[in-house]
């Protein structure tokens, strides 16, 4: 006997992809924040407005295409604790198509920057990424600089960089204090496990609790980062020239 499949039954079992997420982060006056899940296969289309644009592939792999130019299955890395980035930088006034490829999830973080001029598109390769380790004992961290201030050829306004803390110590010490915005997007691994986030001026001290996906926007600080034991701190970090 042959058998039988309802097939609006086999239909509704067979879709399984789930709807993108996109999500601005934080809004300021000349910088935004905005992150994107998709799963294999979705797409979507954006314009750079008055921004200038860092993709940062968090996780996962993409297609970026833009008026003549693809960054074809670009990032490599399973998650933020995988390695070193691999960064797409869109200009203003840009449209611009993001397609999830690969087999896992695409996670990707839009740092954007107000831009006064267009410049060319280009792609920053993890090889090109570099690392410093910075601090000793107790206060150490691994940073990867992805656009910097004496790039030349780069961005026209965009610092972008990820920090790593070590399980314990603290993760920025001495404090470093930077009077421009910056935006600070955070990882923990294992999730459940939060850290404490210390900012510090003269006028108006705080501390935040910071947990898997916390975003903040700071100015004027000093900053310093204090790690939770068996568990790993990640923050993408981005400011103005």
């Amino acid at each position: 006997m042959r058998p039988f499949y309802r097939k609006d039954l086999f239909r509704d079992e067979i879709i399984t992809s789930r709807p993108m997420e996109y999500v601005v982060k934080i809004e300021a006056e000349d910088m935004k924040f905005e992150t994107l899940k998709m799963e294999k296969g979705q797409r979507i289309t954006l314009n750079s407005e008055h921004y200038e644009v860092g993709i940062v592939i968090l996780a996962g792999t993409a297609n970026v295409e833009m008026e003549g130019f693809i960054a074809e299955d670009v990032g490599k890395r399973k998650d933020v604790f995988s390695g070193k980035p691999t960064v797409v930088y869109i200009p203003c006034e840009s449209q611009f198509e993001i397609i999830a490829k690969g087999y896992g999830n695409l996670e990707i973080a839009l740092c954007k920057s107000r831009a006064e001029r267009k410049r060319k598109p280009f792609i920053v390769r993890p090889d090109e990424v570099k690392l410093k380790q910075k601090g000793v004992l107790n206060w150490q961290r691994q940073i990867h600089e992805i656009f910097v201030e004496d790039q030349g050829k780069k961005s026209g306004s965009l610092i972008i960089g990820e920090t790593y803390g070590c399980p314990g110590p603290w993760a920025t010490y001495p404090y470093e204090e930077d009077n421009r915005k910056a935006i600070f997007h955070f990882r923990v691994s294992p999730s459940q496990n939060k850290k404490v986030q210390v900012m510090r001026d003269a006028n108006n001290p705080r501390a935040y609790f910071v947990h898997d996906h916390t975003t903040l926007l700071i100015q004027d600080t000093y900053i310093s980062v204090s790690e939770v034991v068996e568990s790993r701190i990640y923050y993408l970090w981005f400011k103005r020239i």
